[in-house]
C-alpha cells in the first residue's frame, strides 16, 4: 500500500524501482495464499463442513482486495477470476458484519470493480453514521481498539480517500481533514502506520493544507501596501 502511495504522490526515490520489484513478488505470494484459502474452503464445502452461502470473508481478504485495487495490472490471472467473483459477491452480502474501516475498504473495492451500487450503498450508510461538529469536523464515534482494523486514525485517513474518490464530496473531505488535524493537536497518532496513512490522506486528497495560497497583505497604519508597485 505504501509503495502505491509513493507513486500516487509522485515521490522520486532511488529505491522506488527496487520497491516495485518487491511489490510484484509480494503480489504473487498473496495471490497464492488467497487461492489456497479458496481451495481449502471448497474442500470443506464438499465435506459439508461449511457452505458457500456462509460468511467466508475476513479482514485479511478485504485488505487483499483493497491492495489489489491499487494496481491496474493486478487482475490478469484467469485462475483467480472465479475466486475474485466469489469474494466480491461475499462483500455484497456481508459488508455490514465488518468494522467501519473494513466497510470503507469494501466501498473503495466495489467502486474500483465497477460495482457502483454497492459502493454508494456503503458510502451512504457510513455518512449517516458519522458525526459533524463545526469545531471538530466530521468523524465517527466507535468502540476503537488497538487491532489494526479498529484504529481511529487509519479509519479516518481511509474515509478521506473514500469520500474524495467515490463520493467526490470536497466539502466532506475538508470536514474529515479538520478532525484529523484537531486530533493531532491533542493526541499522539501512535504508530508509524497511522502517521504515514494520515500524512498521505492530507497530501493526496482535497485541498493541499501544506501550501498557503492567500496573497501576502502588508498594511502601514490603515493603508494597504501595493506590493506590485514596489517590486524591483
Amino acid at each position: 500500500i505504501q509503495i502505491s502511495h509513493l507513486k500516487k504522490l509522485k515521490i522520486n526515490s532511488n529505491y522506488l524501482t527496487e520497491l516495485e520489484e518487491m511489490a510484484i513478488k509480494a503480489r504473487g505470494f498473496l495471490d497464492y495464499i488467497v487461492r489456497k484459502e479458496y481451495e481449502d474452503l471448497a474442500t470443506e464445502v464438499k465435506e459439508k463442513k461449511r457452505s458457500w452461502e456462509d460468511n467466508n470473508l475476513n479482514a485479511n481478504l478485504i485488505h487483499y482486495y483493497y491492495c489489489k485495487s491499487l494496481f491496474s495490472d493486478w487482475n490478469n490471472d484467469p485462475k483467480l477470476k472465479s475466486v475474485d467473483n466469489y469474494y466480491l459477491g461475499q462483500m455484497e452480502n456481508f459488508w455490514l458484519k465488518f468494522s467501519l474501516y473494513e466497510q470503507g475498504l469494501t466501498s473503495v473495492i466495489a467502486h474500483r470493480n465497477s460495482k457502483e451500487n454497492l459502493a454508494q450503498l456503503i458510502l451512504k450508510s457510513l455518512k449517516q453514521r458519522s458525526i459533524y461538529s463545526e469545531e471538530l469536523g466530521r468523524y465517527w464515534k466507535n468502540s476503537w481498539s488497538y487491532y489494526w482494523t479498529q484504529m481511529p486514525i487509519e479509519t479516518q485517513a481511509l474515509m478521506i480517500e473514500l469520500f474524495s474518490e467515490v463520493a467526490r464530496e470536497p466539502k466532506t473531505v475538508d470536514e474529515l481533514k479538520t478532525w484529523l488535524l484537531k486530533n493531532k493537536q491533542t493526541q499522539h497518532w501512535g504508530t508509524t502506520k497511522a502517521t504515514s496513512e494520515a500524512v498521505f490522506a492530507m497530501l493526496a486528497f482535497g485541498d493541499n493544507y501544506t501550501e498557503e495560497n492567500l496573497p501576502v497583505r502588508i498594511e502601514l497604519g490603515n493603508q494597504l501596501l501595493d506590493l506590485k508597485s514596489h517590486q524591483a
